[in-house]
């Protein structure tokens, strides 16, 4: 018979609250166990810096050279990657206690509440909090923003222009700031054809506009494309000049939009809460190991 959540109350110093990258990685340093709602991991496009030293996670940050329209642009290892290891080995050492069963988490005098699905509960007492981007805490809020700014990910599955050289295209604008294009993973066995996503910087007042759609992205997505002199499918030859080939218009389709914050959760401090605003390079650069015994043996072996 197992163990019924709502009479077990857990017992630690402190939590970690959020789970991106920023989270897991203070909590795998710092040995600590990791409370959330909601899976924050990286996106697909989310790269280190060059620089960043990943060593201690036996990962090699590799530098790549992208292929852009403008400057030559380079880029380390994947952040997803390294997310996904550290909540593995996390889960391992039995610091995600509740995983991803948490839907609502409720603070209580030195007590978390939490309602897990069917009705049940979890109790976790503390002593203190370290919060990084969690935002579904009934009873606490992080501070509002004025007018904050998010950035916007529209993700288009390429139908015509998908093979072409580019990487990645920088523009001057903050709405389709930049078009990062990746190996499409809708075509089995795909090698060299690419999907792309459009990275935006939007204001929250101007979220809601027209002018913002993921239609309008894709517009400026296709007329961008057009200038950099990428094509559609080639569609045979020119029969006033057989040397020549002839080619579709590119087609592009709005598959979703992610629309992320672009800015840290900001907290209330006391002395059972303190907000974490820390980067993921400074995170890495402030700690040489994990203080946890058996987290340092799951790396060292995985």
């Amino acid at each position: 018979m197992g163990v019924k959540l709502s009479r077990h109350v857990y017992e630690y110093d402190k939590i970690v609250v959020g789970s991106s990258l920023r989270a897991l990685l203070y909590a795998y340093y710092n040995g600590l166990p990791v409370i959330f709602t909601k899976i924050n991991q990286p996106t697909l496009i989310d790269y280190f810096e060059p620089q960043v030293n990943l060593e201690g996670f036996n990962m090699q940050n590799e530098t790549v050279s992208l292929v852009s329209a403008g400057a030559e642009e380079f880029r380390g290892a994947s952040k997803i990657d390294l997310w996904k290891r550290i909540s593995f080995m996390l889960s391992l050492s039995g610091l995600m206690p509740l995983a991803d069963k948490a839907e609502s988490i409720r603070i209580d005098d030195g007590s978390l509440r939490i309602v897990l699905g069917n009705a049940r509960m979890a109790n976790f007492n503390f002593n203190k909090l370290i919060m990084f981007d969690e935002g579904n805490i009934t009873n606490l809020q992080p501070k509002r923003e004025k007018n904050p700014r998010f950035k916007v990910l529209d993700w288009v599955a390429v139908k015509s222009g998908m093979s072409h050289e580019f990487d990645v295209i920088n523009t001057e604008d903050d709405f389709v700031k930049k078009i990062v294009f990746y190996k499409s993973l809708r075509i089995m066995g795909n090698r060299n054809v690419k999907d792309l996503v459009s990275v935006s910087y939007i204001d929250k007042d101007n979220l809601q506009k027209h002018e913002y759609s993921d239609t309008y992205a894709r517009l400026k997505t296709l007329g961008i494309m057009k200038e950099t002199g990428i094509r559609g499918t080639r569609n045979g030859r020119d029969s006033k000049n057989p040397e020549k080939y002839k080619y579709y218009a590119i087609k592009l389709e709005n598959d979703r939009r992610e629309i992320i914050p672009d800015f840290f959760h900001t907290w209330e401090s006391s002395d059972s809460i303190e907000g974490n605003y820390m980067t993921e390079s400074e995170i890495i650069s402030s700690y040489s190991d994990t203080t946890n015994e058996y987290l340092r043996m799951l790396n060292n072996k995985l």
